[in-house]
């Protein structure tokens, strides 16, 4: 059984929508979501459910089943129905800039709810029915807005042609999963060769391209003098230790 993840069937009628809030505040307790993205995720279940209910069920009434998932920094919602299908691309976003007589009613809902959640997917399919997927991630709180992010890495013992192919792969799935600042701490490395240098280079030159960085840190004076030798101290910023390393990220 997954414990993070609950489920809710109730009938699509208006009088429902309160169960339905009630329920997704049940659901969400133990999740690391804000109260306001708690708040989000309810109003555009609201909005969603509404729609189903007024259009989707318009001429027969009928089920709402209501899935939520947790995963440690985000929130699954999954809604089923067997109501009329429609096109969501077909509804024009609403001008929200534009004055009282020129604005047109409706829309707004689905509006919502791309505007307060991450992701928001459609399908249709005659058999299963209708399903919304709606996707919210936990917002950063405004002292981790402020920090400086950046990923580490931490190669150790001996950084050859044997174990670098290992640290270009580290490497590699950082800077694919987006993340271009990295601090490499080398204060447990006790040997590295032109192989391990070459990982180095290409991480640095694939962060730049990226527009991030590579910093490596907590260098040991034999592999300061193998870096120095080389040129490769005008190449990397390199810091006194994880802290000085950070700093150059603010």
């Amino acid at each position: 059984m997954n414990h993070n993840r609950q489920s809710l069937s109730v009938f699509g009628d208006v009088q429902n929508l309160e169960i339905i809030a009630d329920f997704i505040t049940q659901a969400t307790q133990q999740s690391n979501l804000s109260e306001q993205d708690i708040f989000a995720i309810q109003l555009a279940v609201d909005e969603a459910c509404t729609n189903i209910i007024e259009h989707a069920y318009a001429d027969s009434p009928g089920d709402i089943h209501l899935t939520c998932e947790l995963e440690p920094d985000e929130c699954i919602i999954t809604l089923r129905d067997h109501g009329r299908p429609f096109d969501p691309e077909a509804i024009p976003p609403p001008n929200i800039d534009s004055g009282l007589e020129e604005r047109r009613v409706g829309g707004l809902g689905l509006y919502f709810m791309h505007k307060l959640m991450d992701e928001v997917r459609f399908s249709f399919d005659s058999e299963t029915g209708n399903q919304l997927v709606m996707i919210k991630r936990a917002s950063l709180s405004e002292q981790e807005k402020a920090a400086p992010t950046f990923s580490t890495v931490t190669p150790r013992g001996r950084v050859d042609a044997a174990s670098s192919p290992a640290l270009g792969d580290r490497f590699k799935s950082i800077l694919n999963r987006g993340e271009t600042r990295i601090i490499v701490d080398m204060a447990e490395v006790s040997y590295i060769s032109s192989s391990g240098l070459k990982v180095l280079l290409n991480a640095s030159r694939e962060a730049r391209r990226r527009q991030g960085q590579l910093v490596l840190c907590n260098l040991e004076p034999k592999i300061a003098s193998i870096i120095e030798m080389i040129g490769f101290d005008q190449v990397f910023p390199i810091a006194q230790d994880m802290e000085a390393a950070a700093r150059l990220f603010e």
